[in-house]
């Protein structure tokens, strides 16, 4: 297929009962879930005692103007459809003009597995989005919708292993949410990471920020609905005010000299 227009950064939000529907039943008390926010709106619950995650605002830009954005109120009835479901999306990308779209996954969900020190829970939480974002999202037409596969954040050894694994499974990229040595800061011991995805011509991408191998899952819960509250920090870019500086440690470390590919 011929590319003209490519969104390279496109994203999704499962839709209500994916985790159910992927992740095994001996976890489905540990799921996210969908409620209603403070405005009546769906919100995906991952603590009871920590405020939900509304699910506007990312899922509700087309055709509205500035003063319409807002985080609360939204369903997944209200939202674009194709932010949820692929072969919405397909309609949704002719209509722009766009060929095809690199997707990534809701990091605000992610981080509530790979924050997780359950491992188990940890791995199948990562592998149930990565199940259904090409059996079910991308399935509509992966030549167009082409997803990035989620690296889970269990240190060196397994990262390299899920990368071989992205890679014989036909990904097209992975995406990384923490380093791959699962510590705070790139090193030099990611190298072996590194030279793989490059013998295997396997692209990795970070999508606004990359943290340490730290787990903690309620507290990364605790700031994303805290970035809630502040829109205009939000429109502002403050979620993204990290990245210049893990940009400039992995720039500094010489990773793009020794791994130019």
């Amino acid at each position: 297929m011929k590319y003209n227009v490519i969104n390279s950064d496109g994203h999704t939000i499962e839709p209500p009962g994916m985790w159910e529907r992927y992740l095994p039943k001996k976890f489905h008390d540990r799921v996210p879930k969908v409620v209603k926010d403070r405005k009546g709106g769906d919100a995906w619950q991952f603590y009871p005692d920590v405020p939900p995650a509304a699910i506007g605002m990312v899922t509700t830009t087309a055709g509205r103007t500035y003063e319409q954005y807002h985080w609360y109120g939204f369903s997944y009835q209200t939202i674009n459809k194709g932010c949820w479901d692929g072969k919405a999306r397909l309609e949704e990308m002719t209509f722009d003009g766009v060929d095809a779209e690199i997707l990534y996954p809701s990091q605000r969900t992610m981080t509530y597995f790979t924050g997780s020190d359950d491992i188990e829970f940890h791995r199948a939480g990562i592998e149930a989005y990565n199940t259904w974002i090409t059996q079910e999202f991308s399935a509509a037409d992966p030549k167009r919708l082409i997803p990035m596969y989620q690296m889970p954040n269990l240190g060196l050894e397994n990262g390299v292993s899920e990368l071989k694994k992205a890679a014989k499974g036909g990904w097209r990229g992975v995406i990384l949410t923490h380093y791959p040595n699962s510590k705070p800061n790139v090193s030099k011991e990611d190298d072996l990471f590194w030279a793989v995805a490059q013998d295997l011509d396997m692209p990795v991408h970070i999508h606004i920020n990359i943290g340490g191998g730290h787990r903690n899952a309620k507290e990364a819960a605790i700031q994303a609905a805290k970035s809630s509250e502040n829109l205009n920090g939000l429109l502002g870019g403050i979620p993204f005010g990290g990245f210049p500086t893990a940009m400039s440690e992995i720039v500094h470390s010489g990773v793009f000299d020794r791994y130019p590919k």
